[in-house]
């Protein structure tokens, strides 16, 4: 026999073994077909895409700090702590030289006279709005400017000369609940006092 035969020959058997491939004989048994399976046959494949290693920092090296530095809201502010009615009633109880205030308040103040004695008397003016100041020479409170929210709050500390400590400070807040302008009064002599001023 030839090549070509032979060729043709195994062409023939391996259609005749195809065709018989899952036919049932007389016998009723059926002939196994081993075929090749591919895994995941039937899914489209995906292709592989690498992802790249997540960043590590090196320890050895300083990180930069995350930036949390805040401007205040209002340049007159400065450094002044979150004033409020309750802020007043707990640290401004007790008698505080110059230092500790201006560690707790800040040093953004106007120093005015008491209208009662001429003695110096430090006002803060608590967020004022968008540049805002009130000017007095003397310790009168800006009640169209509490009122109209150009400013949230002014607070008065007042000197004891003699012992170089607060004698007490005065606190003119807006409640607007009630909508009135009150004053209240922590330390000293007139400590706990609250007046209605508007």
């Amino acid at each position: 026999m030839n090549k070509t035969k032979l060729l043709l020959l195994a062409v023939g058997a391996a259609l005749a073994l195809g065709g018989c491939a899952g036919k049932t004989e007389e016998t009723g048994t059926q002939i196994p077909v081993k075929q090749e399976q591919k895994p995941d046959a039937g899914k489209p494949e995906t292709p592989k895409t690498e992802t790249p290693p997540a960043r590590t920092t090196d320890a050895s090296k300083p990180q930069p700090a995350p930036n949390t530095d805040k401007k205040p809201e209002n340049a007159q502010q400065g450094n002044q702590a979150k004033i409020d009615l309750e802020f007043v009633k707990t640290k401004l109880k007790e008698p505080l030289t110059q230092e500790q205030v201006k560690k707790l308040l800040g040093d953004k103040y106007a120093k005015v006279a008491s209208a009662m004695d001429n003695a110096q008397v430090w006002r803060y003016d608590i967020e004022p709005k968008d540049g805002y100041k009130f000017e007095s020479p003397d310790d009168s409170v800006d009640i169209e400017g509490i009122e109209k929210k150009k400013l949230k709050a002014q607070l008065f500390i007042t000197w004891d000369k003699e012992a170089k400590k607060t004698d007490g400070a005065s606190f003119a807040y807006l409640d607007e609940k009630k909508n009135k302008i009150y004053n209240y009064y922590a330390g000293g002599e007139l400590d706990g006092k609250l007046d209605e001023i508007k």
